[in-house]
C-alpha cells in the first residue's frame, strides 16, 4: 500500500510544464504558431484535461483573479475583500467585462460554473480542489444543499468557506474557476466545449478555427490582444520555432531531481535513499519548492553522515534489496542535463559502487513512463498547477487520504487551514521537509527557463524574440 501510494504521489507531482516542446513561426509580426502533438478534444473548463486544452482555456476565459510574477492580481474582478475570519470572499466584477458575443459578464456566470463543478453528474476531476467551499462536499455526495457561491447582485460574487483556506485565491486563478453562462450552456444540449459552435469565452481571445490539425485563437476587439493570432497546429513548422531554454536570470525556476521508483527493491529501502541523499554535491539545491514561489529563507534538513557511515548504510540496504544491477535513469533529450547528471552518478559510483545506465528519450515519453510506473529512476522536476507552494504539495494530502495511511495529512491539513501567511509558510516548509524525508525525490539542479524563438537549426536563437503567454 505504501509503495503504491508513493508511486501515485509522484505521478501527481510531476505533471509536465505546459508546452515544453512549443514551435513558433511568424507569417506577420502578430502571428504566433505553437506546435503541439495533439488537438484538444474538449474546451469545457470544468471538465477538460491536457496541456493543450489548458493553454487554450487560459486565453479563452478570464477568471476573477490571475497570477502574474508570483502574485495574485485582479482579472475579471476589479477588487475583492476577505473577512477577518477568512471564511468569506467578496469579489466585485469589473465594469465592461463581457462575453465574446457581446453579452455582459455577470456574477451569476460564476455561480453557475461552480454549480456545475459540484454537480455529481458533471463528474469534474477538479471538484475536490475546491472542497473548502461550504456545501461542496455535500453536493458532490448527492445531497440537495446550498453551495457557498452566491451573487447578491449582478456585479458581486461571494464565496463562503467551511474553513479557512489560504490557497483559495490561487485556486480561483485556475481553469476550473472559469465562468459559464447558463443560457449558452443549455443551448448546446450536452455538447458544451466540444465544438467551435458550442464554446463561448469571456477572455481576450476567442476560437476562430478548430479542426483536426489546427486551432486558432484571435484577440477580441477592444482588448490589448485585438487582432493578435495564435495558431496551435500539429503540422511540422516551416520557418521558426520556440523552445524552453535555460537563462541566467528571470524566467521560471524549476527544481530538477532524481525520482526513484518505490516499486524497485533497491529504492524501496530507506537506507539506500538516505545514503544517496546524504551524498549529493554541496551545490545541489536545498529546497523542493522553487524560491520564486515561496522564499522562506530556510533550507531543508538533509542527512548528515561521514563517508564511512554513508557507505555502510548503502551497502546494508543494497544487500537487503538483493543488489543494484540493471537499473536505468530516464533523462529528457530536451533537457540537456545528461552531462550534469553524469557528474552526480560518478560520485555515487565511486562511493557506493552504484552504476546507473542512462536512457535518453523525449520529455513527453519520459513523463508518460513515470505516470505508468515504467521506470527505475527519472531525472525530472516537481511542477505546480499554480504559483504557490500548495500547487506542488497539495497532491500529498489528496493521495495520502486516498491511501489512508496518513503520512502527510496532519501537517498539510494544518497548512491548508492556516490563514496567517507567516505561520503557513512554516507549515508548508514542514510539509516540504516531510516529502524530502521520504527520499524518493533527490533535488539535483535548479534551472531558469524562458520561452525563446528563432530560425530552425540555430539552438542559440540569436536575436530571437521572447513569447510571454500570461495566465488570464
Amino acid at each position: 500500500m505504501r509503495s503504491k501510494r508513493l508511486a501515485r504521489l509522484f505521478a501527481v507531482l510531476t505533471a509536465v510544464v505546459l508546452m515544453l516542446t512549443l514551435f513558433c513561426g511568424c507569417s506577420d509580426e502578430d502571428d504566433v504558431y505553437l506546435g503541439i502533438e495533439s488537438m484538444p478534444v474538449n474546451l469545457d473548463p470544468q471538465l477538460s484535461q491536457g496541456e493543450e486544452a489548458e493553454l487554450v482555456i487560459r486565453h479563452l476565459f478570464k477568471r476573477l483573479v490571475t497570477v502574474r510574477d508570483g502574485k495574485i492580481t485582479a482579472s475579471a474582478a476589479e477588487s475583492w475583500e476577505v473577512s477577518e475570519d477568512g471564511l468569506r470572499y467578496t469579489f466585485t466584477i469589473r465594469d465592461g467585462e463581457c462575453w465574446s458575443d457581446g453579452e455582459p459578464l455577470t456574477a451569476e456566470d460564476y455561480v453557475f460554473a461552480f454549480d456545475r463543478l459540484f454537480d455529481p453528474e458533471t463528474d469534474s476531476p477538479y471538484a475536490a480542489e475546491f472542497l473548502s467551499i461550504s456545501g461542496a462536499l455535500e453536493r458532490l455526495e448527492g445531497m440537495e444543499t446550498a453551495v457557498g457561491v452566491t451573487a447578491p447582485d449582478e456585479q458581486t460574487v461571494v464565496f463562503t468557506l467551511r474553513q479557512p483556506d489560504n490557497r483559495f485565491l490561487y485556486l480561483l486563478s485556475t481553469e476550473p474557476a472559469s465562468p459559464c453562462r447558463e443560457d449558452f450552456f443549455l443551448s448546446t444540449h450536452g455538447r458544451y466545449g466540444l465544438t467551435l459552435q458550442t464554446i463561448l469565452g469571456n477572455g481576450d481571445y476567442r476560437v476562430t478555427t478548430w479542426n483536426d490539425t489546427e486551432l486558432r485563437l484571435r484577440g477580441v476587439a477592444g482588448t490589448v490582444e485585438e487582432g493578435t493570432s495564435v495558431l496551435l497546429t500539429t503540422a511540422e513548422p516551416q520557418q521558426q520555432y520556440a523552445v524552453w531554454q535555460p537563462v541566467e536570470e528571470g524566467g521560471e525556476g524549476l527544481v530538477y531531481g532524481l525520482m526513484l521508483n518505490p516499486e524497485r527493491p533497491l529504492f524501496a529501502d530507506d537506507r539506500v535513499r538516505r545514503a544517496l541523499l546524504s551524498d549529493l554535491p554541496d551545490d545541489c539545491p536545498r529546497r523542493l519548492v522553487p524560491e520564486s514561489m515561496w522564499d522562506t529563507g530556510e533550507q531543508l534538513d538533509f542527512p548528515q553522515m561521514n563517508s564511512d557511515e554513508m557507505r555502510q548504510m548503502y551497502l546494508e540496504g543494497a544487500a537487503a534489496a538483493g543488489g543494484s544491477e540493471g537499473l536505468t535513469v530516464l533523462i529528457s533529450e530536451e533537457s540537456g542535463l545528461y552531462d550534469a547528471f553524469a557528474a552526480v552518478a560518478q560520485i555515487w559510483q565511486r562511493d557506493f559502487g552504484l552504476f546507473l545506465a542512462v536512457e535518453l528519450l523525449p520529455e513527453r515519453e519520459l513523463q508518460q513512463r513515470v505516470a505508468d510506473g515504467d521506470y527505475d529512476a527519472a531525472l525530472t522536476f516537481l511542477s505546480a498547477k499554480y504559483d504557490h507552494p500548495s500547487g506542488v504539495l497539495m497532491g500529498m494530502l489528496e493521495t495520502d487520504q486516498q491511501a489512508g495511511d496518513g503520512t502527510f495529512s496532519e501537517r498539510y491539513s494544518q497548512a491548508v487551514a492556516e490563514t496567517d501567511e507567516g505561520k503557513a509558510s512554516q507549515l508548508y516548509f514542514e510539509a516540504e521537509q516531510a516529502l524530502l524525508d521520504e527520499g524518493f525525490f533527490l533535488p539535483l539542479f535548479i534551472r531558469r527557463l524562458e520561452l525563446v524563438s528563432g530560425p530552425l537549426g540555430h539552438s542559440d536563437n540569436p536575436g530571437g524574440r521572447a513569447i510571454t503567454i500570461y495566465h488570464q
